[in-house]
């Protein structure tokens, strides 16, 4: 008996041990409990994010291996002990983990904290004919994990350059650049695309290590002189070792010389190397493109020099000056207000700039003033100068005994290239070369500039040709700019081959060369260069007066005109002589012209365009010229003169083309092209009509700047046309291409602020206002001079030169009319339109109230971080502070400064709710404002962003931009924690509790203080509308007795349940989940408002004066996460509750059904409208030894003829048996439904009736069994 007693002892202990580990450790388990002999642990709750993973451990008391498995694989998986959230709601689900007779349950919730997998991409290059595995380089990330299991993958390639296989396999297809697009899809969710760039490489090729090189036809220049070229081949993408490698000149002899592997500038201008591999069975080639360039690095001078108050500085667009600047002075003798300056050297010694220049032609007085850097010299001063002026204009004096260092500084050299000696006199008209030796120049505050000690107002000089350089090789004497030569130099573009028509003419001058073009662009036409006027270097044409045809011959044969065409590269027009000598006493027909850009052409003289219109004649472009050569043939004039020349000077020659020389005996009538385009605008750029329409628009012309720049390529109005008219063409904006103006001869060219700018406007096609007009897309253009009140001509329109035809603008559909076509909006005199401007790749555009705010604002950005930028005007912002409402719909950042500091993170930017409370993270599709304190910073920002890395476009809304001199948020929030409640909830008296309320966190009590119950209620966020078409849960806890009333689209309820149209919108539930019919002072419970697939909002909800309430948890969701078909048409009214327990018996998703009247209080009622015609299904335990009721005469189911009941195996009986699992099934095909249902026992007690799975359906679901 007393080993039975030990024995029963050390049991005992065993247990008690075991029980110890099992449930005594802390954190770890909440209880265990034995069912049948098995044991079963739970575990504290885990939380796991939407698509995180976590390894879940066994406690210490538990060894084995464990078989793991989820009770909801909706919600979580798991596998050896790795559980996993499936990204596809949110919600709390149990693991369990099986150890022999023991079972550890893992209650896991599953929360969405608006964390996504991210996808990232990187560039990647495949041969020819070859493969590549994409997936190499995606990367899938979560919350800065790689993700490398269960991802999966679609690719969209752009363009033939590649296919891609669904396993990722890349196939190079051709040769060149083109993109994947790429989208990732993991447990549910797919990522945005994100595009690849893929670079696909010839198989057999030589790759230079360089394959663009610059070089410097200079010694000492940045660039070197020379190269030596570096290469390797590949064959059938496999690389040759040890190959031996051919380099030729494959274009640009002229340019530079070729040693070997040796590349050697020769002249300024572009070559391509040619790289060759011959292994005796394949030839691979590949290219290298060689730039020559001189040390010159141009200036802007129109942007970076400055007059002062006493003179002009402006760029003269016409007449023999044409690209030049003109000075000209304001203030007799005081030759520094009368100075230009620029203050801008702080990049020289960035940049090594060594000299700069600029050449000056004086006009009016030679009393020239030069000033240089201070930071030049020693004897420091604001600036010093030489001054050509006080001492009878000798080069080498200077002024004030402010500079006494070596002239060296300053260098002067005069038309002929030579540097000036001391004592040379300056002298009028004549352009002189300035050149400052910036060598020893030294960081510090300084200028350099010019000015003339005027003798009197609006004398004048003219400059040109600013430029730094990044050699010193201007400045030893007698080499001046070996770059501009003069007199003959070596062409490579003609040959001295002579011809017939070389022959024929007479060169009136040396200073004038006519070659034949033997390569390149002009092969076949002759090259005109004159260094001489045009009268003075005249080129005759002989045939036309001597013995080929006789004195007479031209007339003889009965010509009447000459016709050639002309091309004219560089110079100002075309001189034309044509001298009819009479005969028996009748006078001289003599036409003598220069034909230049801004003249009319004589009556003699018809100039057409390349699309045979009547035109001025301009540089850049091929013109025919046809000269009428009139006379009586019944008395023939004795001889004919004719010549042409080019006005051309000895430093500045002229350069022409002509072609295709002919004498005709009729008038060709040459015949143009017809459309308005074409007869109202001459332009020496490319305009060229496209032969199918653009985008659905016919009769288009693409217009090109491929002339030296932008004033050079315009396009010229007919100014007498277009007097106070509004000019309309359609426009289609190419290659980021920018159109400038001119009117009145006042042109837009960089300038902010211009003239005319409210004159000309941008409209859709449908007449539409546009402010902002993107790349590719079709406008109506309107420049409007009807009502400037001046008589206001349009001159020309131009864009920047490109250099290249076939980039630039489409044009279409000219009109010249008396009003305007379109309506122009209201201008924009919002703080965001006045301080606030789109950039390159960004568009800003005025949407008026969007998500409750109103004037808001779409800022897209469609490009990266800069380029997609926005600039701000930080002028306006000094020593304020800045409020402007932000919303992203992006999960990006709003950044500020090339720093790309998020406003979250800068120190002087706070972030408010639009109810005014200070938060620290910025939520997508949420309205904040954003304060920003420059009280006590400079506004170092010139522009905004937003940004996501890698994703475009991004869109944010702006509104409500106020410059203040007060924080309109002076006091810090106290809180450290901020809940939705703090973000959305914009009005009420409510405080934040310590500690836990009842056993919740972060509680409220809301009090209202008011008179009325809508003076003080919890007023929602209506910036954002966030509840609209949501559903809003609250927990709630009255504070004694109170009522609770609500309004939805400023609809009030006074209260629910007063027949009010959303009384069925809201309801409540017990924290479990459980419906219940009203909130309680005695526990927390939620406040559910179900506005799920509607348009409508909540606005506030309240209780009635003096009355208060507690809640916390405020959510906003897509769907009430404790719905059930039960819920939605069941309810228990009065003497009754409906209960959510889950499975019971074997059945999930039971609710208990608690009948604590008699058969009519105690009821539930039915929602019948979507149960007509219908079969209604539901499984029913009846807890009791009574009946089940059905509707209007109280009869029993087994006593209705539309009702039947089954079992759960499906076999149809006649009654209800207390504690068994039935489906009755009631057809309501010919049978109105009944209004409630109940159960029922006598005498009338507390009965218990379980419920499950209430369906509705077309047909019986046992009908095979009926």
């Amino acid at each position: 008996m007393k080993k039975i007693r030990l024995l029963a002892l050390i049991l005992c202990m065993v247990a008690a041990t075991a029980c110890f580990f099992a449930c005594g450790k802390p954190g770890t388990s909440e209880s265990a409990g034995s069912t049948g002999g098995s044991d079963t642990i739970r575990m504290s709750e885990i939380g796991l994010d939407l698509f995180e993973d976590k390894e879940l451990t066994l406690p210490e008391s538990v060894s084995g291996v464990a078989a793991w498995a989820s009770a909801d694989e909706t919600i979580v998986t798991v596998k050896d002990g790795v559980v996993s959230a499936m990204g596809q709601k949110e919600g709390l689900a149990e693991v369990s983990a099986t150890v022999g007779d023991i079972s550890v349950i893992y209650p896991i919730r599953v929360t969405d904290t608006g964390d996504r997998p991210f996808l990232t991409v990187d560039a990647f290059s495949v041969y020819k004919g070859k493969t590549a595995d994409i997936k190499e380089h995606l990367t899938l990330t979560y919350k800065e994990t790689d993700v490398t299991e269960g991802v999966t993958y679609t690719y969209n390639p752009v363009g033939n350059q590649v296919t891609v296989a669904e396993d990722g396999t890349v196939s190079g297809v051709a040769a060149g650049m083109t993109k994947i697009q790429v989208r990732a899809t993991y447990r549910g969710f797919t990522t945005a695309a994100k595009a690849v760039s893929v670079t696909v490489e010839e198989s057999d090729i030589v790759k230079p290590v360089k394959d663009k090189v610059s070089l410097s036809i200079l010694e000492g220049d940045v660039d070197p002189t020379s190269y030596e070229i570096e290469a390797e081949v590949f064959v059938n993408a496999e690389k040759v070792e040890g190959a031996t490698i051919v380099a030729s000149i494959e274009e640009g002899e002229e340019f530079v010389g070729l040693d070997g592997l040796t590349v050697t500038a020769k002249a300024i201008g572009k070559a391509v190397i040619l790289l060759t591999y011959n292994n005796g069975e394949t030839t691979v080639t590949g290219r290298i493109e060689i730039t020559v360039h001189d040390d010159t690095v141009e200036y802007n001078a129109g942007a970076l020099m400055s007059p002062n108050a006493g003179s002009t500085f402006n760029k003269v667009f016409e007449g023999e000056f044409e690209g030049c600047y003109a000075y000209t002075l304001g203030k007799e003798g005081n030759y520094w207000d009368n100075a230009v300056v620029s203050s801008t050297l702080e990049s020289i010694p960035n940049n090594g700039y060594k000299t700069f220049s600029y050449d000056i032609y004086l006009v009016d007085s030679a009393a020239l003033v030069v000033y240089i850097p201070s930071a030049f010299q020693s004897n420091s001063g604001a600036y010093c100068m030489y001054d050509f002026s006080t001492t009878g204009n000798k080069f080498g004096a200077s002024l004030m005994g402010k500079y006494t260092g070596d002239d060296d500084l300053l260098h002067i050299y005069g038309a002929d290239g030579q540097r000036l000696a001391d004592g040379t006199e300056l002298v009028t008209g004549q352009w002189y070369t300035v050149v400052y030796d910036l060598s020893t120049y030294t960081d510090g505050w300084s200028m350099m500039g010019f000015s003339i000690n005027a003798t009197a107002n609006g004398q004048k000089a003219y400059l040109r040709n600013f430029a730094y350089h990044t050699t010193a090789n201007l400045l030893p004497n007698g080499t001046y700019d070996a770059r501009h030569p003069i007199g003959e130099v070596e062409d490579p573009e003609v040959t001295d081959e002579k011809d017939d028509f070389l022959n024929k003419l007479m060169i009136g001058s040396k200073a004038v060369s006519v070659k034949k073009v033997a390569n390149g662009d002009f092969a076949g036409s002759y090259k005109i260069r004159s260094q001489t006027t045009a009268s003075s270097g005249t080129i005759s044409f002989n045939d036309i007066h001597n013995n080929a045809f006789e004195p007479q011959g031209f007339f003889t044969e009965g010509y009447h005109y000459i016709k050639f065409d002309i091309y004219i590269a560089s110079g100002n027009g075309l001189g034309i002589c044509n001298w009819i000598k009479g005969v028996d006493g009748k006078a001289d027909v003599k036409l003598e012209t220069t034909i230049t850009p801004d003249t009319a052409t004589h009556d003699t003289v018809r100039i057409y365009n390349e699309r045979g219109n009547l035109s001025a004649l301009k540089q850049g472009g091929w013109y025919t010229v046809l000269v009428d050569v009139p006379y009586d043939e019944n008395n023939l004039p004795e001889w004919d003169l004719f010549y042409i020349g080019l006005p051309g000077s000895k430093y500045v020659p002229a350069i022409g083309y002509v072609r295709n020389f002919e004498y005709l005996k009729a008038d060709p009538e040459i015949v143009g092209d017809s459309s308005k385009i074409a007869q109202e605008l001459t332009t020496a750029a490319s305009l060229v009509k496209q032969t199918e329409a653009i985008d659905g628009v016919e009769e288009a012309y693409l217009y090109t700047n491929n002339t030296a720049n932008w004033y050079a390529g315009r396009l010229d109005f007919k100014p007498e046309t277009y007097y106070n008219k509004a000019v309309a063409l359609k426009v289609r904006y190419n290659d980021a291409a920018r159109l400038f103006f001119s009117i009145n001869y006042v042109n837009s060219y960089d300038r902010n602020n211009w003239t005319f700018d409210k004159n000309i406007h941008h409209f859709t096609l449908s007449g539409e206002y546009v402010k902002t007009p993107v790349e590719n897309v079709w406008y109506e253009l309107v420049i409007d001079l009807t009502a400037t009140g001046n008589r206001d001509w349009m001159n020309y329109i131009t864009m920047d030169a490109t250099g290249e035809t076939g980039k630039g603008a489409y044009i279409a559909d000219l009109r010249i009319l008396d009003e305007r076509p379109f309506d122009i909006p209201e201008e924009d005199t919002s703080n965001i339109a006045k301080y606030i401007a789109r950039a390159d790749e960004s568009t800003i555009e005025k949407v008026g109230t969007y998500e409750g705010v109103e004037n808001a604002y779409k800022y897209t950005n469609n490009g990266n971080w800069y380029t997609g930028r926005i600039s701000i005007d930080v002028n306006a912002f000094k020593g304020k502070y800045i409020s402007i409402k932000i919303r992203n719909e992006h999960t990006g950042t709003f950044n500020l400064y090339q720093n790309q500091k998020s406003v979250t993170s800068c120190s002087y930017a706070k972030i408010y709710s639009l109810s005014g409370k200070k938060v620290t993270e910025m939520l997508k599709d949420t309205w904040y404002e954003i304060v920003l304190d420059y009280t006590g910073i400079a506004p170092e920002e010139s522009y905004w962003c937003s940004y996501l890395e890698g994703t475009s476009p991004l869109i944010t809304y702006l509104a409500d931009l106020q410059i203040l001199d007060e924080n309109p948020y002076p006091e810090e929030n106290p809180d450290p924690e901020v809940t939705n409640i703090d973000m959305m909830l914009s009005r009420g008296t409510i405080e934040k509790q310590e500690g836990k309320v009842d056993g919740v966190a972060n509680a409220y009590l809301y009090t209202n203080k008011s008179g009325s119950f809508y003076e003080d209620v919890i007023g929602f966020d209506l910036s954002t509308l966030v509840t609209k078409g949501k559903v809003t849960m609250l927990k709630a806890k009255l504070n004694g007795s109170a009522t609770v009333n609500y309004s939805i689209d400023w609809v009030n309820s006074v209260q629910k349940g007063s027949g009010w149209t959303f009384d069925n919108n809201i309801y409540y539930r017990t924290l479990k989940g459980d419906k219940v019919s009203a909130l309680s002072a005695d526990e927390w419970r939620y406040i559910v408002i179900d506005l799920s697939g509607l348009t409508n909002w909540v606005n506030y909800i309240c209780v009635n004066p003096n009355e208060s309430m507690y809640i916390a948890d405020l959510q906003i969701l897509d769907k009430d996460p404790f719905f059930s078909v039960i819920d939605k048409y069941l309810s228990a009214p009065e003497a009754a509750t409906m209960e959510r327990v889950g499975t019971f018996e074997n059945v999930e998703n039971a609710y208990k059904y608690t009948n604590t009247g008699n058969w009519w209080s105690g009821r539930l009622d039915v929602k019948t409208a979507d149960f007509v015609g219908k079969y209604v299904s539901v499984k029913i335990y009846i807890d009791y030894s009574g009946t089940f009721i059905l509707g209007g005469q109280a009869a029993a189911i087994g006593e209705l003829a539309h009702v039947k009941t089954y079992n759960l195996q499906g076999e149809e009986v006649t009654a209800l048996s207390q504690g068994v699992w039935y489906e009755v099934v009631m057809d309501y095909t010919a049978t109105t439904p009944e209004t409630w249902w109940s159960s029922r026992i006598e005498p009338a007690s507390t009965i218990i009736t379980y419920l499950a799975d209430l369906q509705i359906l077309d047909e019986n679901p046992h009908a095979a069994n009926a």
